[in-house]
């Protein structure tokens, strides 16, 4: 999409979605003197969360009371619950160019086995089993769980493995201490959703001797930036379009530079985001790669790096527990918490702060947390609780966060 097809685009959905109409009004901005594509304004998840059901564009408004649109959450691994919705058909072109690289460097197709983890969304059974893929739910990536995991993964044989960096660190180190066989069809692993420390792919690399490469994606706008073999993280030119802004927000120009990143999705056209600050911080080069591509190649600075629960000195889990036990708690209440901060204080009490909504009751948010956890070793914890009915902000290396282990200050 090339500068003119973008202003237009952001010109559209300013005067005719909800959400950036209102904001155009709170600014004095008129859609129709805007000159430039950089003349709208930088918007973030707190203001998308205030606005709900009104970032909807019109033209789905019968689809989304229908059903029929595509719905989930943002990960929670920022500690912030922003509902996205895509229609199916924008969503599939949302994939194409990934899926294009991953076949072009990879020789990987959609009817390759894949097993990937996931958070629980109020799903029943912790495995999910589809034609083309094995789903595990990350709770089971604890000392007492792994081995019923790994042993799942061995029948089901995939050729390819989906993996956020910490749930392949657990595996990796579950393989080495126990000397277990990889699946034999194993030949390619891709990690996403937090930021991938040289150590974890080395470790992934050297465990299971196959490829590997890194996605960088969001479920607001889909896949952003994709590797290639020469460990380059290309930006998906098709799908999104980025920039990177200063603290002020004014664009950065220089190659090389550290910012904000700034996503405009070019696929989402049930929920657009124009100038979307994702939280994540990185920086553009632009120059042609040993691969052949000359799309610009995105460098982050800092992502989603989770911190580990420990349950003693030998013992530790991953996060994403809490992020299963807030996603239940969100299943039984449509939605009351819309963000949390959790702190690990010993090995059994934490401190929980919880913006909810206007209508539920805190006692009540507390009782459904209490119940939802069904980790035996979190059940026995001890928890101090903080409501507040105002988002807030807890950032680490720029990066929002959602956990904090605080056991070794």
């Amino acid at each position: 999409m090339n500068k003119r097809q973008l202003f237009n685009r952001a010109q559209y959905i300013y005067k005719n979605v909800p959400v950036y109409y209102n904001l155009a009004k709170e600014l004095g901005i008129d859609p129709d003197k805007a000159k430039e594509f950089e003349d709208f304004p930088i918007v973030n998840k707190n203001y998308m969360l205030k606005w709900g059901s009104s970032c909807i564009s019109p033209e789905h408004t019968v689809e989304y009371l229908q059903g029929k649109l595509i719905s989930c959450r943002t990960s929670g691994s920022t500690g912030q619950y922003l509902e996205i919705l895509w229609d199916e058909t924008d969503y599939k072109k949302s994939l194409i160019e990934l899926w294009m690289k991953r076949v072009k460097y990879y020789n990987i197709y959609p009817h390759n086995r894949l097993t990937y983890f996931f958070t629980e969304n109020g799903q029943d059974g912790l495995f999910i089993s589809g034609e083309h893929e094995l789903g595990v739910c990350k709770n089971l990536l604890t000392d007492k769980g792994i081995e019923t995991v790994y042993d799942k993964i061995l029948q089901w044989n995939p050729e390819w493995m989906l993996l956020q960096p910490s749930s392949a660190a657990i595996l990796c180190s579950y393989v080495n201490s126990h000397h277990v066989r990889k699946p034999e069809a194993l030949r390619y692993i891709e990690f996403s959703g937090e930021l991938l420390a040289d150590e974890v792919r080395r470790m992934t690399e050297d465990t299971f001797g196959c490829a590997v490469a890194d996605q960088y994606g969001a479920n607001e706008v889909g896949s952003i930036a994709y590797e290639c073999p020469y460990g380059n993280m290309h930006v998906m030119q098709s799908n999104v379009h980025v920039e990177i802004a200063d603290e002020n927000g004014n664009l950065i120009e220089t190659c090389g530079q550290d910012g904000r990143i700034i996503l405009t999705s070019l696929t989402n056209r049930a929920m657009p985001f124009v100038r979307y600050d994702i939280g994540d911080r990185g920086c553009i080069y632009k120059n042609t790669c040993q691969c052949g591509s000359n799309k610009p190649v995105i460098k982050l600075a800092s992502g989603r790096a989770n911190d580990y629960i420990e349950f003693s000195e030998e013992e530790r889990a991953g996060s994403y527990l809490f992020v299963r036990i807030l996603d239940k708690v969100n299943a039984l209440t449509q939605g009351a918490v819309r963000q949390y901060y959790i702190e690990q204080r010993d090995y059994d009490f934490f401190c929980i702060k919880i913006c909810r909504d206007d209508e539920t009751e805190p006692e009540y948010i507390q009782e459904k947390f209490l119940e939802c956890i069904d980790e035996p070793r979190l059940k026995n914890a001890e928890y101090q609780f903080e409501f507040t009915d105002e988002l807030f902000q807890v950032q680490g290396n720029g990066k929002y966060i959602y956990f904090k282990n605080r056991i070794r200050k």
